[in-house]
């Protein structure tokens, strides 16, 4: 979408795009430039996923120097993936806690998004930047929690940079949301049409007040309706502001309901995870669908 608006596009990884079928989905994208582990390795030392992020964020700042604007590029972080074989590493947890290694690995990462941060914010770029930070998933933590809840999977999305105007500094989105919801929201906020990502929703009303004028004409998906969907090893999440339900397809049952949940707020959930999920799998079935998308990369390795 963004290319066909004049953006130049580009992907950055650190590791392999083999790993986790990541290669098919990142082609399938259309990135002007992919940069990944095979590229960065002959620059700089790599470890056992690939190269480390205290050299690929620095590259990004040089790389976005040289780009033609206005430009869209997705950098894809590993350190906090193990093995955590950082080379500069950081213990701040000594403790014998679980998952010990992965919170030191996060305080790393957390570094150098930090220098990462304050050198984009020097340049001249800045005031044309807005800088996107959120995860893939989450992970498990000290804190117990059954993963399969939804508090489970809270994950950050910071939205900051110069570009972002005041009306939009320091405020909270708090509308039940997922990573589906941010290209429609970034798309409205750039005044592009978002009707191709029907997935997701705007979530900038919640900021103007949704009966303002300044909403994008162009956006479709910026009512009140607003929905987490998650997948778990044998079953899928669906969150709303009134519930959550999580279904167990071994059980062949709905089960994590809230107690004393209404009949009937439960019966729409239902049927709104079911909707959800039919839309999808016609969605993934429309062979004419399938078949353009391929003709359209067909020239991608």
């Amino acid at each position: 979408v963004l290319k066909k608006h004049g953006y130049t596009t580009a992907f950055i990884f650190g590791g392999d795009l083999n790993y986790g079928n990541l290669r098919a989905c990142i082609f399938s994208a259309g990135f002007d430039s992919i940069i990944e582990e095979k590229q960065l390795k002959r620059m700089y030392p790599a470890g056992a996923l690939g190269v480390h992020d205290e050299f690929t964020l620095p590259y990004l700042i040089n790389f976005i120097k040289g780009l033609k604007k206005p430009f869209f590029v997705v950098l894809l972080t590993l350190s906090t993936h193990s093995p955590y074989d950082m080379p500069s590493k950081v213990i701040r947890i000594k403790d014998e806690l679980p998952e010990k290694d992965y919170l030191n690995s996060a305080v790393y990462l957390d570094s150098i998004l930090a220098n990462f941060y304050y050198k984009l914010k020097r340049m001249p770029l800045w005031d044309t930047i807005a800088l996107i930070i959120t995860s893939d998933h989450s992970h498990t933590t000290p804190c117990t929690r059954d993963p399969a809840y939804p508090s489970y999977r809270r994950i950050p999305l910071l939205i900051t940079g110069g570009a972002i105007s005041d009306e939009f500094r320091s405020s909270k989105i708090n509308k039940k949301s997922s990573q589906v919801d941010i290209p429609p929201t970034i798309l409205s906020a750039l005044s592009i049409n978002n009707t191709d990502f029907l997935w997701g929703r705007d979530l900038l009303p919640e900021i103007i007040d949704s009966s303002s004028s300044n909403q994008n004409e162009n956006s479709h998906n910026t009512g009140p309706i607003t929905f987490a969907f998650y997948s778990t090893s044998n079953g899928c999440g669906w969150i709303t502001d009134n519930c959550f339900i999580i279904y167990d397809i071994s059980a062949n049952s709905y089960v994590y309901a809230p107690e004393n949940l209404p009949e009937t707020t439960l019966t729409h959930a239902r049927k709104e995870i079911t909707t959800y999920l039919q839309i999808v799998i016609d969605y993934f079935n429309d062979t004419k669908r399938t078949e353009k998308l391929l003709s359209e990369n067909s020239d991608k390795p």
